[in-house]
């Protein structure tokens, strides 16, 4: 069994009183020495006594040094320490008081509460509140601890403020409980003699205290005499917490401000001292301009701070902040470089882009990332000594790097379209388009086995729908390359459009259904002739697949692109019946020609047939809008 320190002494033998020497020498000698103690470095600190002081003379303890101090104050007169109090406020005698047990004990005595007094009239502190002691009331406004909980920095961020409903729904109280307990925010209601249930809706209570309360209040029998006592109790506390946390709250908002204000005077001195050192050494106000600095620097770290300075910190602060002025000024000088650079780059984009809007770059096709990276252009750009101004010699010089590098694009862009629409032919199985190179070589992808010129003009030359977003559509080279063109001179002056100017939303071959549908088509019409050729023909070709009612006049683009569109909506409804789906699709009843099944389109100049008889007008057509009427279900599948 452990026995405790005061069983152990009373274990011990005593001695009588007479035999205990009475000396101070003896006294002395029989002390027990302190521990020898060990510094960092590994000196040892000899332990020495001297008779005359009474204890060891070497090195003392911060806590032994801070005691013998604090032991004069307890030794201090009251009127002195009265006097003393003038000075502080009553958070700093809680502070006091927990310094030491003396102090302590003398602080919190009933002896101590003009102290109290005191320190409350220096700040204005409203007057205490009668169920509260003086130390309390300091403890409550300038402490750090919950007075409820009793816990560290407690903040609570909800979880236990619970609204009038809540509380309803989980505890079932009475309506009259919610006159008992003070809410988290000040409200007039509660100065109110019958407030109404409703008022308390939008207020939330600290439900620990409520449960207290509620506990209390249920202990009491039913309507007796001891719960209605307890109910005006707690209605006039209610009713003076609320007086009181008004005026509390008047005083903090004012305290607050005050203290805001002695800070924002501190940080204001400190700056003006610091300044003016700054300034006897040489500097202007020019550098201490902050707006550029870097994260890591300390300039407002060691300016913007309510410390008063010492001969020390200034020092300290003058070195660190001379160092962040020579940074700051080779920032300056940096930034000062990148913004002409900048401004000589964006004469130079706005230099290519009128010239290629002109008559005279009308044919090319750059982009301003490919132009800026020039060696031509990198040298303009980079050349800090004529300033932002660019002599017109380098403009000459530069047009013909521009004239340049969009022939050489353009020809990477021929290759690339005309390689991916061989690979596509072949693959498919169509015939293949003239050509001094093998098969193999052109699936292989060997740009320069392919004459990009007769590949492109070929009729059925038709890029298919995954370029430039345009889904279910097809178009042609030159469309292609006006639409590049187009997204080029935008890319000057909006950046995102240089991703479709630049290929990069190319994404592989062309529709082998589109260029299927195509050479079926040039077989068909009979004419043998380039896609230039074509286009030129104008609105001459008819599908024969539609019947009379239902046929137009249509270019040979508008022409492959409507069997495209054709076959897209066939697959489209496939899908539909396979899947079961119960909806009625829009059908077209002209979609089939039965007595020319074989003939696909004519040319118009090639027929013997006139116009009208090719198109005759259909009476099932609405003459308001034109659009096909929808027939019924059942024959979807006749």
């Amino acid at each position: 069994m452990v026995l405790t320190r005061s069983a152990r002494q009373a274990q011990q033998p005593r001695l009588p009183a007479a035999s205990i020497p009475d000396t101070p020498q003896v006294e002395q000698d029989e002390r027990p020495k302190k521990r020898v103690k060990t510094r960092r470095g590994g000196e040892v600190t000899k332990v020495i006594k001297d008779p005359d002081i009474g204890f060891s003379s070497g090195a003392v303890g911060k806590s032994a040094r801070k005691k013998r101090k604090l032991d004069i104050l307890g030794s201090m007169p009251l009127e002195m320490f009265c006097e003393i109090a003038r000075y502080l406020d009553p958070g700093d005698l809680l502070r006091l008081s927990r310094s030491s047990k003396a102090l302590h004990e003398l602080l919190v005595s009933k002896s101590a509460r003009l102290l109290w007094r005191t320190a409350e009239e220096t700040v204005g502190l409203p007057k205490c509140p009668q169920d509260l002691s003086s130390p309390q009331y300091a403890a409550f406004i300038f402490g750090k601890l919950c007075t409820y909980c009793v816990n560290a920095r407690a903040i609570k961020r909800g979880l236990e403020l619970m609204s009038e409903r809540e509380i309803e729904n989980k505890y079932g109280g009475k309506a009259e409980i919610f006159f008992l307990v003070p809410t988290r925010d000040y409200t007039e209601i509660f100065e109110k003699e019958k407030p109404a249930e409703i008022s308390f809706r939008s207020y939330k209570y600290y439900e620990p205290e409520f449960k207290t309360i509620l506990e209390k209040y249920n202990s009491f029998k039913k309507s007796s005499v001891d719960q209605k006592n307890f109910v005006n109790e707690r209605r006039e506390a209610v009713y003076k917490i609320g007086l009181e946390s008004k005026k509390l709250l008047s005083w903090l908002h004012r305290a607050n401000n005050l203290k805001s204000k002695d800070k924002a005077d501190a940080i204001s001195n400190r700056q003006s001292s610091i300044h003016a050192k700054l300034r006897d050494l040489g500097y202007s106000d020019e550098d201490f301009d902050n707006e550029l600095d870097n994260e890591k620097w300390r300039w407002n770290d060691l300016i913007k701070q309510p410390r008063v300075l010492t001969d020390r910190s200034t020092f300290n602060a003058i070195l660190s902040l001379e160092e962040t002025i020579r940074l700051r000024r080779e920032n300056i000088v940096r930034i000062a470089k990148e913004r002409r650079i900048s401004e000589r780059q964006n004469k130079l984009i706005d230099f290519v882009w009128k010239f290629v809007s002109s008559d005279e770059g009308k044919t090319c096709c750059i982009i301003a990332s490919d132009f800026l990276v020039l060696p031509s252009v990198q040298e303009v750009i980079n050349n800090d000594e004529a300033g932002t101004d660019i002599p017109q010699k380098h403009f000459d010089s530069l047009k013909q790097k521009v004239l340049e590098l969009s022939e050489t694009r353009i020809q990477k862009i021929k290759v690339k379209v005309a390689s991916s629409i061989m690979r596509t032919r072949l693959e498919s199985g169509l015939q293949v388009i003239s050509t001094n190179k093998s098969s193999e070589d052109i699936i292989r992808g060997a740009l320069n086995y392919v004459d990009s010129s007769v590949t492109l003009q070929h009729p059925t030359s038709f890029i298919g729908k995954r370029f430039d977003f345009h889904f279910n559509h097809l178009f042609t080279f030159p469309v292609m390359m006006k639409t590049l063109r187009s997204c080029s001179l935008r890319c000057f002056q909006l950046s995102h459009c240089g991703y479709i100017a630049s290929m990069e939303s190319f994404r592989g071959m062309p529709d082998q259904s589109a260029l299927s549908i195509a050479d079926a088509l040039y077989a068909s019409v009979d004419v043998a002739s380039t896609l230039a050729d074509m286009e030129a023909l104008r609105d001459s070709f008819v599908c024969m697949r539609c019947s009379p009612s239902a046929r137009k006049l249509l270019s040979w683009g508008e022409l492959v692109n409507h069997f495209y569109q054709e076959r897209l909506g066939f697959l489209r409804r496939e899908r539909e019946r396979e899947n079961g789906e119960k909806t009625v699709s829009l059908i077209n009843i002209h979609d089939h020609d039965e007595k020319m099944p074989g003939k696909l389109a004519v040319y118009t100049g090639n027929t013997q047939q006139s116009r009208k008889d090719l198109i005759k007008p259909c009476d099932c057509r609405s003459k308001h809008t034109g659009r096909v009427k929808k027939i019924m279900p059942y024959l979807r599948d006749s």
